[in-house]
């Protein structure tokens, strides 16, 4: 009678929806095996229609509960379990959309009765009854054997739907993290993670790892930090790091440090971050809202220059700024939960960082363009003018680091303001970015990628079209120092071949063509392009008539071709200087050549062609400044510390006797080039001396007291240069390595760092590595970044090993062979992971060195 008022409720409901044309006709073989007689020509008020559900299903608890109930696992038939999770499949369709209470009522019903009886996984397990179970409990082992692969399935099902009661979806995430923990309880259980069913529930809770509501993201965060060492390759990758609630971004931290680091590194199509580009493209694609206000572009404007937030408030600023610039009747689909229509926004999207902050430049450029450069930083040339002399300011600052960066410098001495200089720098250049785009619309036009502005707009750019373009110009070899300041060798690239062209227009020749060059060669070093380097040289000769040799040079080191390329830096710097420039440690390489592949000082090159060298009035003063510290990075990347430091004599020698000192700045600290020697010579001591010669304090000075560190005091530089952080954080893990090994523990006692000292010093240097992890989200790349990522499981690896847990630390090292083509990998890895080694061996535990020679990787077990 119970399952029959069920079914007549059921099919109540069913039927008034159909009626109201919300649902189709109800499929009478979901529920035809609960039906009864007496009910079939029964209609329930739709009142009494939900209320008589819930009754009934409230009456099947207590059955459901008891433990071991014969009734209620085998008697009954249909069983609790198959009446819950096969015959009331109904309520998890468009019933559930309209009546989310039926279904809550159902799911924790059979989650109360799954928890009752351990979700039903040790019987899953059972081969075949046990010889004394006697008949009837044999019957109902055999009978609940398949229940967790079918619990399994249909919790996989249910988290993957998008229109799903909040309420529900909590339900059964809290279900799934039960599960979780009880599949990772012993080894016995292992087998359940090869069932098919398992790669479903895996995929249902990776949908909900970036949804909107941030409890469910912290639940689905800790579902998989369980399960991590169990997920396929495949699952692992989709974890994300871009969520705009700090809560969310820290939880998903700690899950990527349980990652392994060959998964996180792997490159893969990422189908979020293909979702993410196209929703910035849409919203480039479309009409300009005219929502975005004066207020708001002062309040982005204000942040991306003088780094000064003047949105305060408990929720992030910047989501805000996005839901005050949205109206309801301009929506048209943004931010939409139906993510199956073209062109719409999916809600969780925007949660996103890369989302909204791709949104916030291009408004703040629209607006510029739609107020005819009228803004808050004052008129037409105001905004040019202020623009400007914050991007001459940096590009200064990219020439000389000593030199400050003036307001672009904010406040800011948490982990945050590191990240928050970079991010306005990316921001910057993003918005210059899309101005230049929006501008080109507006006086030239675009076929079918931009919407057309306004007739006025197009009149205003048309008639100053010149003035747009010559402040472009103006500020194109600027934005190029820029770029390799931020890391982003391709906006350099980029600019610079713009320059190009407008130089080849108007004839122009000197100093600014050879500058410029020397920024390319540099940003297409940074992208290991040899090919595209030996092109400008083949355009510089048939343009110009001049032969640039020490692109070839800069072409070799692109290539991986460190020592070569070293050696010819020498010789070029030789011949322009008129001084002889080659260091003794060099002479080493010279028997490994050969005939064919020699330094242009000696025979040819590996082409067999002839290396032409310049002459002392034929190279600028920053072309010498440039081969200097190429010649000093070659080194760094073949490890050779003595010849960085014999390098560092010559340079300084140089500088005494030439006429050109005063534009020579090399910019390898030699400090820390002393402590990395010093630590793979093993002399910890001499290292942890070292150490304290550079910048931030050490960790023996610092306070003892449970309050916040001072981010200052560890790291004082704020350069929006990322290589700086990444030196710096080295530096850090360095010396909590050092600190943390007996052989340094020649000091007195007093000035050695405690255990928690430097547990809190790593985890603060954790959370500074999710820096640049966040930041390269803004590319939109399916793959992480490898130094942040490898440091950030080095600091978690010294975390373990210094409150002695037993870890497998994944620790990669390369070889630097004579003419090795491998250069993905910098010294700054190898030393964090050299480093790690040493601290792993020290206390006795077990870890894997993999070692690599070019692109080749060979795991060692040690």
């Amino acid at each position: 009678m119970v399952l029959g008022e069920i079914a007549c409720a059921l099919s109540s409901l069913t039927l008034v929806l159909k009626a109201n044309g919300m649902a189709p006709a109800p499929n009478g073989c979901l529920y035809s095996n609960i039906q009864h007689p007496a009910f079939t020509s029964l209609t329930l008020p739709l009142e009494n229609a939900e209320f008589t559900l819930i009754f009934n299903l409230s009456t099947l608890t207590t059955i459901g509960n008891t433990k071991n109930s014969l009734i209620g696992m085998w008697a009954l038939s249909p069983t609790v379990f198959t009446l819950l999770s096969q015959n009331l499949l109904l309520v998890h369709s468009d019933l559930a959309v309209y009546y989310p209470t039926i279904q809550y009522a159902v799911l924790y019903t059979l989650y109360s009765h799954c928890t009752r009886h351990d979700h039903f996984i040790s019987s899953s397990l059972s081969s075949s009854p046990s010889l004394f179970d006697g008949a009837v409990i044999s019957t109902v082992t055999t009978a609940t054997k398949k229940h967790f692969s079918t619990l399994l399935g249909l919790l996989g099902g249910l988290l993957l739907k998008e229109h799903l009661y909040i309420e529900t979806r909590r339900l059964l995430l809290t279900w799934a993290q039960e599960i979780s923990v009880l599949m990772k309880k012993s080894d016995t259980y292992s087998p359940l993670f090869s069932l098919t069913t398992f790669n479903k529930f895996c995929r249902g809770l990776l949908a909900n790892a970036l949804n909107e509501d941030q409890s469910i993201c912290l639940q689905t965060c800790h579902c998989i930090m369980v399960l991590s060492s169990s997920l396929s390759t495949e699952l692992l990758q989709r974890v994300q790091l871009v969520n705009s609630a700090v809560r969310v971004r820290q939880a998903y931290g700690k899950l990527l440090k349980t990652i392994p680091l060959d998964v996180a590194l792997s490159v893969q199509s990422q189908p979020r971050m293909k979702d993410i580009s196209l929703a910035v493209r849409h919203h480039m694609s479309r009409a300009p809202s005219s929502t975005f206000h004066p207020q708001d572009f002062s309040d982005l404007i204000s942040f991306i220059l003088y780094g000064t937030l003047h949105r305060g408030g408990k929720d992030p600023w910047l989501e805000r700024l996005y839901y005050s610039c949205q109206r309801f009747e301009k929506l048209d689909g943004r931010g939409c939960a139906d993510s199956g229509k073209p062109g719409v926004v999916p809600q969780a999207l925007l949660k996103n960082e890369a989302v909204l902050w791709q949104w916030a430049a291009w408004e703040a450029a629209q607006f510029t363009v739609l107020s005819k450069l009228r803004t808050p930083l004052g008129r037409a040339p105001d905004t040019f003018q202020t623009i400007e002399g914050m991007i001459r300011s940096l590009a200064a600052h990219a020439v000389n680091p000593e030199q400050d960066v003036g307001a672009w410098a904010g406040s800011g001495g948490d982990g945050d303001g590191h990240h928050s200089n970079q991010l306005r720098l990316a921001l910057l250049l993003q918005y210059l970015e899309n101005l230049e785009k929006l501008m080109y619309n507006a006086y030239e036009g675009c076929a079918n990628a931009l919407t057309s502005p306004p007739k006025s707009i197009k009149t205003f750019f048309y008639t100053n079209r010149q003035t747009c373009q010559d402040w472009l110009t103006r500020i194109r070899l600027a934005l190029m120092r820029v770029g390799l300041l931020s890391g982003k060798p391709a906006v350099t690239i980029r600019h610079g071949f713009d320059l190009l062209t407008e130089f080849k227009n108007s004839s122009a020749q000197g100093p600014d063509v050879e500058v410029l060059l020397t920024l390319l060669a540099e940003a297409l070093c940074e992208l290991n392009c040899p090919e595209a380097i030996q092109g400008l040289a083949a355009w510089s000769l048939l343009t110009s008539g001049r032969s640039l040799g020490w692109l070839s040079s800069v072409a070799l080191q692109a290539e991986g071709r460190f020592e070569k390329a070293a050696l010819e830096y020498q010789d070029h710097l030789s011949a322009v200087t008129g001084m002889d420039c080659s260091i003794k440690s060099s002479d080493c390489f010279l028997p490994k050549f050969s005939n064919s592949t020699s330094s242009p000082k000696h025979v040819n090159n590996g082409d067999n062609k002839k290396t032409v060298l310049l002459k002392g009035n034929e190279c600028s003063s920053e072309v010498i400044n440039f081969l200097v510290n190429k010649a000093s990075q070659c080194y760094v990347a073949l490890c050779d510390w003595a010849s960085v430091k014999e390098w560092q004599t010559t340079v300084h020698t140089l500088k005494q006797n030439s006429s050109i000192s005063g534009s020579i700045n090399l910019r390898t600290d030699l400090n820390y080039i002393q402590a990395l020697s010093r630590f793979e010579e093993g002399d910890l001591a001499e290292c942890a001396t070292q150490l304290e010669l550079l910048p931030g304090e050490d960790y023996s000075l610092l306070s003892y007291s449970k309050d916040k560190l001072d981010l200052k005091k560890l790291l004082p530089s704020m350069s929006p240069d990322p290589i700086e952080l990444q030196r710096a954080i080295e530096v850090q893990l360095l010396r909590s390595a050092v600190s943390s090994t007996p052989k340094a523990t020649h000091q007195e006692p007093k000035s050695t760092p405690s255990p928690d000292m430097l547990l809190r010093c790593l985890k603060q240097t954790g959370r500074l590595c999710l820096g640049p992890l966040r930041l390269s989200t803004l590319n939109v790349a399916d793959n992480l970044p490898t130094l942040p990522t490898l440091q950030l499981h080095c600091s978690s690896m010294l975390e373990n090993t210094l409150i002695g847990q037993e870890v497998y630390a994944l620790v990669i090292k390369k070889s630097g062979g004579v003419n090795s083509s491998a250069g993905n990998i910098t010294s700054l890895t190898r030393n964090i992971s050299s480093l790690l080694e040493l601290s792993l061996k020290e206390q006795g535990i077990p870890h894997i060195t993999a070692e690599t020679s070019g692109n080749v990787a060979q795991q060692v077990f040690t």
